[in-house]
């Protein structure tokens, strides 16, 4: 396969050709597109009648494993709707089983497999793979093969294995996690890698990775704690569940990218301005804020950003990387901020002693301090940001009376309290 076209609500944005010899993809905007003035990626691949090429570079990892640079082979914007690291050795394990190798497809290859399930609106033809409406008998049982995957133990049930690669290979981020549609009136779930019908919501449904540590367990209750604190925090975040399934909870919430039965272009801030994930200490919050004013974006995108730079500091959720930001494109082309995610505690005690933030704010990545905050503040004109400080910093002052709620262990919350970033006063 060396061509593909891009699909966005019915309409071809554009055609995809790869050429292996020179491992190189390049892509084209289809004249009627760029006649609909619609702007998919407006600051990296704007449209317009230039070709654009990227190259497939490898590299190689620390233990010698072949890795893909971070675009993947393609323009930026379309490399976000391919798995990263859970998918991705969801999607080798996969191939394993149809006896192919996940490196030896092109990355035009790859996305046929996404084909029209992805992530946001963006959908690929030919597409290899049909959609389903099977209902997921067991969580638990799809939590027990991701936990294998990870491990690289051998999988013996097919159907089980289909059912995670369908739903499991679309979300991004290291942490196992699938699409599920929920029936609103019976509870019973479907796969999630089709629009949901008329009665269904769509969800993503996190599941509790194993890394060896006590805390393993909990993960979905601590994030569905910190939920409920960036919900007291007034931070714009979709609506979540803590899902109880055979004595296991898992972390659950609403997807942005599908809104009353259709579905919204999205790109992660990684894809939208490229600011690569994979470069800590690179890049800052003051640039994001640079970015909201260049898309000319209204205030309250400005004042949910503060929000979440101020909640990641007290929180310490040192994992705020450019892949936990994201837009949505509505079909008008208007764009927003996404409603925030991935917020929770940074959870792995070596990492989390030794590793700073990942943005930066005024130019420090630690150890920041309130005139750090208030200085980002005055810069970008947010209103009230000491009020919104002292909310935030409330929240966290009941972590301990939500996570005794959500019966989260005291081995877990006294470890959390003891890090949390928490202002012992009120700032005037």
């Amino acid at each position: 396969m060396n061509l593909l076209e891009v699909i966005i609500w019915k309409n071809l944005v554009g055609v995809l050709i790869w050429n292996e010899t020179k491992k190189t993809s390049t892509f084209e905007y289809a004249n009627s597109f760029i006649r609909s003035e619609i702007e998919l990626s407006p600051i990296i691949n704007p449209t317009s009648k230039k070709i654009i090429s990227s190259v497939q570079k490898l590299e190689y990892s620390s233990d010698g494993s072949l890795v893909f640079n971070t675009n993947k082979g393609l323009p930026l914007f379309i490399s976000d709707s391919l798995p990263d690291k859970f998918g991705t050795e969801l999607f080798s394990k996969y191939l394993e089983k149809e006896g192919r190798n996940y490196r030896d497809l092109s990355p035009i290859e790859k996305l046929a497999y996404i084909g029209n399930r992805g992530m946001g609106a963006l959908e690929f033809k030919p597409a290899k793979h049909k959609q389903t409406r099977t209902k997921i008998l067991n969580l638990k049982k799809l939590n027990e093969l991701s936990i294998s995957l990870l491990k690289n133990e051998p999988v013996a049930n097919i159907d089980d294995m289909a059912n995670l690669f369908h739903i499991g290979t679309s979300p991004g981020g290291a942490q196992p996690k699938v699409l599920i549609n929920i029936d609103k009136k019976t509870g019973d779930i479907y796969r999630g890698d089709n629009l949901p019908s008329k009665n269904q919501d769509s969800w993503i449904l996190k599941f509790n990775r194993d890394i060896g540590l006590d805390s393993d367990k909990e993960r979905g209750k601590i994030e569905y704690a910190y939920y409920l604190m960036a919900k007291e925090s007034k931070i714009i975040i979709m609506d979540s569940e803590l899902k109880e399934f055979e004595n296991d909870y898992y972390f659950m919430t609403k997807r942005f990218d599908r809104i009353d039965g259709r579905k919204l272009h999205t790109q992660t801030l990684h894809a939208f301005a490229g600011m690569n994930f994979k470069l800590p200490n690179t890049y800052s919050y003051e640039q994001i804020f640079t970015i909201l004013n260049k898309m000319k974006l209204d205030y309250s995108s400005k004042e949910q950003l503060f929000k979440i730079m101020v909640f990641n500091v007290i929180g310490r959720n040192v994992d705020d990387h450019t892949k936990n930001f994201g837009f949505n494109m509505k079909e008008n082309g208007e764009w927003n901020l996404s409603p925030a995610y991935d917020l929770t505690f940074s959870y792995n005690e070596n990492f989390n002693r030794i590793t700073p933030h990942f943005l930066s704010i005024n130019g420090k990545n630690k150890d920041f301090t309130l005139n750090d905050i208030l200085h980002v503040a005055e810069e970008y004109s947010i209103k009230n940001p000491k009020r919104i400080i002292n909310e935030i910093n409330q929240s966290f002052l009941n972590w301990r009376k939500i996570a005794k709620d959500l019966n989260i262990s005291k081995k877990t919350t006294d470890y959390i309290a003891s890090k949390l970033k928490t202002i012992p006063y009120k700032v005037k």
